[in-house]
């Protein structure tokens, strides 16, 4: 029983900060997309989006982790 409800938990844990980074890295995009403002707001925007997803790829490891372990 004890085991069932870590790996659920685990399962949610990691779908929730998945879905989550997933979610940010799809706005920036979108952000980034509609800006027409050229220049430094833009490269921020890239920034962003970047670092979104490195997040994206870590949870995404982290997530295979710990299924397969």
């Amino acid at each position: 029983m004890r085991s069932e409800l870590k790996v659920s938990e685990i399962l949610w844990k990691s779908w929730s900060c998945f879905s989550t980074a997933f979610l940010n890295f799809f706005f920036c995009l979108i952000s980034m997309i509609n800006s027409s403002t050229p220049g430094s707001s833009r490269k921020l925007w890239e920034n962003m989006a970047i670092q979104d997803f490195a997040g994206f790829l870590l949870l995404a490891f982290w997530f295979c982790l710990h299924i397969f372990s």
